[in-house]
């Protein structure tokens, strides 16, 4: 096994600490599915959510769908510090965006969200210094 501080920083925030044990831990229990870098829960009704990222890119699209599961929403949190991340662009499926969930996301830029309707929390893009294109719709 090849375990650097790359691969250990789970969540991306650029560092490596118990929040990467907590992920890593849920993930070997079964309390989400990893795709692509996507962190995802499926609920009852068969939607899924989006509870965070460790992928590599700069350039993120949310799936609509991940393995036959129509992702809805973003959770809380769940880009939360992520300093990769440089632009966001949400499908006509994504009905919500949760309390923090691209919080202190110091070098995204651009975001566009497809669903003209879609919920998005007074704090899910605080501390998004860099946010220059915002676009719903």
């Amino acid at each position: 096994c090849d375990l650097n501080e790359n691969t250990a920083d789970f969540n991306c925030d650029g560092k490596v600490n118990i929040s990467d044990c907590t992920i890593i831990q849920k993930y070997i229990t079964g309390q989400f599915n990893l795709y692509n870098g996507y962190m995802y829960t499926t609920s009852q009704n068969g939607n899924g959510k989006i509870i965070g990222y460790n992928g590599f890119t700069t350039t993120v699209r949310i799936p609509s769908q991940i393995q036959n599961t129509t992702i809805t929403s973003i959770g809380d949190s769940a880009f939360m510090n992520n300093k990769k991340i440089i632009s966001v662009s949400m499908p006509n499926s994504i009905e919500s965006v949760g309390y923090y969930a691209f919080a202190n996301c110091t070098s995204l830029e651009k975001v566009t969200i497809k669903n003209a309707k879609c919920h998005i929390d007074s704090s899910s893009f605080d501390g998004c210094t860099s946010l220059t294109y915002f676009v719903q719709g």
